[in-house]
Parts: C-alpha cells; sequence; structure tokens
C-alpha cells in the first residue's frame, strides 16, 4: 500500500506537474499561433487627397534624399510609362504634376529631398514650360525627355539607359501591361518600348537597330499587339492573359525569381497615377505589384497568398477610395462556393427579350438565311457600368465623349468564337456595332462612337478564330436591368440575348449551353424613311467628331439610285471639313498616336453612320464612306476628281457582274479597294 503516492510522488506534486506541462503546453501552441498570424502582415497605405499627395507620399516613404527625381504629368499616362527603368538608373522617385503650374506638395518634396536634378518626361504640351521654369527657380536642373509623341519619348528614356541587352514590349494605348512589367524592366535595366497595334513607329526601328538585343519581352495579347509587329523585336517571347489583371499575374510569375520576398506592392488597376509613382518605390527594393479590380480573380488571390508566406511587409498605393479595404482583406478569404440566385436555364428554351441569358453563360447561333451562313459562340463575359466604365473610357482616349446628361456608359466584355462559315468566308466583328442595347422597357439604345479600351472587339474571323474585347454603350442612368442582343433581325425578332447587368447573377463560368438558334426568312417589307429623314438623323447625331487634331465637322448627303447598271439601292457619302487625310498619313506636325487615335474615331462614326443607315433603310443595298467630290478647274466645271477612304458596302461583291440585279443585301463590310487612303 503507497497511500496516494505513485512512485514516490503524492497527488498534489502530480497534479501540480501537469499544471506545468499544460500551461507550457499552451504557451508553446500560442507562440507557434502566434507566428503564424505574424507571417501574414497588415497592409500599410502610401496615400494622400490627390494622386499629387500619394506621389509624394511614396517618394518620401522611399527616399529621405534623392540627387535625381523624375517628374511625370498626373493626368494622363502616355509619356509617363517608361519612367520606372530610368529611375532604378538614378535611384530616384517619380513625382506627378499638374500641366500648368509645379503642384506646390511635389515642388515642396523636391526641397524636402534635396533634389539636384529632375529629367521632365513629356513635351512642353504635356508638362509646360512654366513648370519647368519653376523647378529651375528653387535651384534644380532640369533635363527634358520628349519627342513627337509617345513612342518617340519612351525611345528618348531608353537611350538614357546606355548598353542595354533586354526589352520590354507594351502597347502606348494602355496603361496596365507597363506597370505590371515596370518594375522587373527597372531592375533588368530593361528599356520599356510602346508600340501602337499594327505598325512600328520609325523612332523604334531605329533604336532596335543601333542596340544587340538579346530579349523581348512582348506583353499583352494580340489585340493590343499584333503578331507582325512582335516579329520585328529579336527572340521576342510574349506574355499575356485573357484579361490585364491576368496579364498583371502572368509577367510577375515569368519573372518570379526577380523579386525579393519580403515586400509586396498593391495598387488599383483602374487607374495609372499611384501604380506610376510606385514603379519606381517597387525597383528600388526588387519588389512586384500586384493590380486590382474591386473583384480580383482567384488567380490574383493565389499569387498574393503566395508571395505573403515570406513577405514581411505590404504596401497599398492609393486611399480606400481607390482601393477599399474590403478588397484587401478579400485577398486572403477562401472564395464562398456561390449558389446561382439565376434561374436554372433550359437549354431547349431560347434566349429572347423576356428571357435574356445570364453573364458567363455561352450561346450558339446558327445563322442560316439568304445572305448568310454561319454558327457563332457568344459569350458576355463581364459588365462594367458607370464612373468605373467611363474612367477606363477616359483613360483609353482624352478625347471620348463625357456621357450625355441622365445617362452613362456600359462597358461589355464579350468572346466570340467563329465555329463554321460557308464559302471560306470572314465574319466582320464590331462590337458597338453588332451588339445592340436594349433597354428594361424594350427601347433600343442609340450605338455610340468611342474608342473602346483594350483590348478592343473588332476584327474579321474565319472559321475556328476567336475574338474577346470591350464593346460600349449608353444607358440610361436610371436603367437598371438593360439587355443585349446579337443577330436579331430588322424586325427586332430572332438573335440571342444577354443580361447587361450583375444584379442577383453567378459570374463564375458554367458549363456552355448551346442552344441552335436558326433565323427563318421572312418576306421582305418596306419599312424604309426617307433620304431627308436620314439625313436628318445622321446630322444630329455626327455632325462632329472631338479628335485628337480638333473638333470635325461633317455634312452627309442620301442618295437613291434609279440605274440597273449600279448595284445598291442608296448612296450615303459624308463630306467633312476640318482637316486633310493625307495630313493623316503624312503631316510632320501631327504625331503618329494622333493620327492613329483620329483614324480610329474616324472609323467608328462610319461604322456608327452605317448602322444608322441600314437600320433607317432595312433591306436596302446601301453604299456608304467618306467621300469629298470637286473640279480641278471649278469654273470650268472640268476635270471631276473625289477623295475617299473608308468606304463600306451592305451586299455582297461580285467584280464580274457588278450590276443591281447581281448583289443582294449582305452584312456590312468594308470595301476600301478604290479609297485613296487604306485605313
Amino acid at each position: 500500500m503507497n497511500d496516494g503516492y505513485f512512485l514516490g510522488i503524492s497527488p498534489k506534486q502530480v497534479k501540480r506537474k501537469v499544471l506545468l506541462i499544460v500551461t507550457f503546453s499552451l504557451l508553446v501552441l500560442q507562440m507557434v499561433f502566434s507566428s503564424q498570424v505574424n507571417a501574414s502582415p497588415s497592409a500599410q497605405r502610401l496615400a494622400g487627397n490627390t494622386q499629387y499627395d500619394t506621389s509624394s507620399v511614396i517618394a518620401k516613404k522611399g527616399w529621405s534624399q534623392s540627387d535625381y527625381a523624375i517628374l511625370a504629368y498626373g493626368e494622363n499616362f502616355p509619356d509617363a510609362l517608361a519612367a520606372a527603368p530610368l529611375a532604378h538608373k538614378y535611384d530616384a522617385p517619380i513625382l506627378l504634376t499638374e500641366n500648368q503650374n509645379l503642384t506646390p506638395v511635389i515642388k515642396q518634396t523636391l526641397q524636402d529631398l534635396k533634389v539636384k536634378n529632375v529629367f521632365i518626361v513629356g513635351g512642353n504640351a504635356v508638362i509646360s514650360s512654366t513648370v519647368e521654369n519653376q523647378i529651375k527657380e528653387i535651384g534644380i536642373n532640369v533635363t527634358r525627355l520628349a519627342g513627337n509623341d509617345q513612342y518617340d519619348t519612351a525611345i528618348e528614356i531608353a537611350k538614357q539607359l546606355g548598353t542595354i541587352q533586354k526589352v520590354s514590349v507594351v502597347t502606348g494605348g494602355d496603361f496596365t501591361d507597363a506597370l505590371s512589367i515596370a518594375s522587373v524592366s527597372a531592375i533588368n535595366n530593361s528599356p520599356i518600348i510602346l508600340v501602337p497595334k499594327d505598325y512600328l513607329p520609325e523612332s523604334v526601328k531605329s533604336y532596335l537597330n543601333s542596340n544587340i538585343i538579346t530579349n523581348s519581352y512582348i506583353v499583352g495579347g494580340t489585340g493590343l499587339i499584333s503578331d507582325s509587329v512582335a516579329s520585328e523585336f529579336p527572340n521576342a517571347e510574349r506574355i499575356s492573359g485573357t484579361e490585364k489583371y491576368d496579364t498583371n499575374i502572368a509577367v510577375l510569375k515569368r519573372f518570379d525569381v526577380n523579386y525579393d520576398s519580403k515586400t509586396v506592392f498593391i495598387a488599383t488597376g483602374n487607374g495609372f497615377a499611384d501604380a506610376l509613382s510606385g514603379t519606381a518605390y517597387a525597383s528600388k527594393v526588387s519588389a512586384p505589384i500586384i493590380l486590382l479590380s474591386n473583384t480580383p480573380s482567384e488567380t490574383t488571390k493565389s499569387y498574393y497568398k503566395q508571395r505573403l508566406t515570406k513577405a514581411n511587409n505590404v504596401y497599398v498605393f492609393g486611399g480606400t477610395g481607390i482601393i477599399p479595404d474590403s478588397v484587401i482583406q478579400g485577398l486572403t478569404t477562401i472564395a464562398p462556393t456561390v449558389i446561382p440566385t439565376t434561374p436554372v436555364i433550359d437549354p431547349t428554351t431560347p434566349s429572347s427579350l423576356a428571357n435574356p441569358y445570364p453573364l458567363n453563360i455561352s450561346q450558339t447561333i446558327v445563322v442560316k438565311d439568304y445572305s448568310d451562313d454561319y454558327t457563332a459562340q457568344v459569350t458576355v463575359k463581364q459588365i462594367i457600368r458607370g464612373q468605373e466604365a467611363w474612367t477606363m473610357i477616359n483613360e483609353r482616349n482624352r478625347f471620348n465623349s463625357k456621357p450625355k446628361e441622365g445617362y452613362e456608359y456600359i462597358l461589355a466584355k464579350i468572346s466570340v468564337k467563329l465555329l463554321d462559315i460557308a464559302g471560306g468566308k470572314a465574319l466582320d466583328l464590331n462590337g458597338n456595332f453588332d451588339f445592340e442595347l436594349v433597354s428594361q422597357n424594350g427601347k433600343t439604345y442609340d450605338s455610340t462612337s468611342v474608342v473602346n479600351p483594350d483590348p478592343d472587339l473588332d476584327s474579321s474571323l474565319y472559321k475556328g478564330a476567336f475574338s474577346e474585347g470591350w464593346s460600349a454603350f449608353l444607358v440610361k442612368t436610371d436603367d437598371t436591368k438593360p439587355v443585349l442582343s446579337y443577330g436579331t433581325k430588322y424586325d427586332g425578332s430572332g438573335g440571342i440575348w444577354f443580361r447587361a447587368y450583375n444584379e442577383g447573377v453567378d459570374t463564375t463560368p458554367t458549363p456552355e449551353i448551346t442552344p441552335e438558334i436558326t433565323p427563318e426568312v421572312t418576306p421582305e417589307t418596306d419599312t424604309s424613311h426617307s433620304p431627308q429623314d436620314v439625313i436628318d438623323v445622321l446630322q444630329d447625331k455626327y455632325s462632329t467628331l472631338e479628335t485628337p487634331i480638333g473638333t470635325l465637322n461633317f455634312t452627309y448627303s442620301f442618295l437613291e439610285n434609279d440605274h440597273d447598271t449600279l448595284p445598291y439601292d442608296y448612296s450615303i457619302k459624308t463630306d467633312w471639313s476640318g482637316f486633310a487625310p493625307y495630313d493623316l498619313d503624312h503631316s510632320i506636325k501631327i504625331s503618329d498616336s494622333d493620327k492613329a487615335k483620329t483614324k480610329e474615331l474616324l472609323r467608328g462614326l462610319q461604322k456608327n453612320v452605317a448602322q444608322e443607315a441600314i437600320k433607317l433603310t432595312p433591306n436596302k443595298k446601301i453604299a456608304g464612306g467618306f467621300y469629298h467630290g470637286f473640279y480641278e478647274y471649278p469654273n470650268l466645271r472640268v476635270g471631276y476628281k473625289a477623295i475617299r477612304f473608308l468606304s463600306w458596302i451592305n451586299f455582297n461583291f461580285n467584280a464580274s457582274a457588278y450590276d443591281y440585279k447581281s448583289t443582294k443585301v449582305n452584312n456590312f463590310q468594308w470595301s476600301t479597294s478604290g479609297d485613296n487612303f487604306k485605313w
């Protein structure tokens, strides 16, 4: 008998030892869990009330003193996109300023950091000579790097980097791809070269010829930089995703080994200013910049969580008005299983105005009538509306018009795959032209003439080809449930229909539903408006166009044909004033960028004119385009000449039988073989 003792230890001592062991275990567990929590640092914001304040905050976070600074325009992005490698070379912050005066907070920042030299990126039209003089007045040397446009300016910046081996190539029409690769380009002393989609500027060609380049990284898909342009760069490697945020992550993953694991930066992908200022700081500490939408994808979340496992610091560029706290917090949460709140789609029930299909539900339309024979798969993937849509449209082209009173923009991301088409033809596709926005009350909205954000849904598709891009529409602000239609007849029947709103929609991609919809050919009825009616509508809607080269003015003539030797019912001629078409190809006073933007706006206007005319004169064959006729000797009415460009038709063209009886109504198509300018 041991009187309650076990191995010589009293029960009281056993309890004490057990308590000590339990207490010690709890302390160990607390330390373990504390270390796990600390492994996910809280995000620190670098932000001010304006983009200029934020620029100053970022600069003072990264530098206590700097001999150099880069100064860029704070209201638009093109000239500044290539600045990060220059900032890295000179260990300099990137600061933003207004156009006509040096922003006071930036002036103070230059003085606080004891800056001695400033590089201004962009010409006097971007940052005025007044700003330059104000910098000089506080004892700072100024070097301006500028060209005729953003492409030339990027090359002037590249020349400052000295010997280079690699180049990063991005579109000059948007900012997200440049911001995605800015940090690693700077780390590797690789210039950021800006290019248009379809041609290589002479300044870029010259730069490539004067350097031995081992690697070229093409950022973005063929909708932004064509294969023909990419092929001009040595050892080109394309890095892209399905949209800009996917491209951002694709770039960061491709160069992951170049980044230090301790720091992560976050910025919005909907505006350029905060991320642009941040590229200098990010490259200084060898860190990536993750771009966010207000609803980050699982791909973005996954990459962020991967970086977070080793990071000590997370910085957010911009305030809660730019990136809400909820968005940051949502990056580390697992996406919940979404229970669709939309009705179950019966694949045997075609979509209609009363039954539009939700987002991310693919529909297949089979068109077989007297002029068309094709099968296409169409999906509306994303809807952006209101201020966010206007921000994207305005940043794409600052000459895009603000929405009129009582209206706002809707952006629809639409994908189209051409599954089959008869005769080996191509399907000419333009989102703003081929899709119609219809109000919740059943009224079709007028099309809008803007330069769409990249990628734009505008291409010609052959069998098996796929295109995805943005299309813009104007909608009344109180119209909460508009719908999009594609392939409807003149009377509004048939076609396929999609919701153009996000309410109650499961945005997780769902299995494809492909009901076959074969429009029946209905007897042609003449519901045409008179020529004067058409002219009145066109003159009311499309008489002026704001462009980078100024305000252009247009007048319209609508002529009826009564000869069987001509293949059409009507011709619509768009005459112009305010510019010379020849200048858009050859003027040395207009930058390549402004030429390209103006041509794009003219192309969009003419498509809208065509859409309006075809809608007002259904079942009629029409030839249209820009046309200006004149006599070489007007007093004698001798030597008649004509200038034409961006010509189009909506009937089948047969060069061997070019008369009225040999043609039938068809889809809109460009017909530029006889044009003076091939735009």
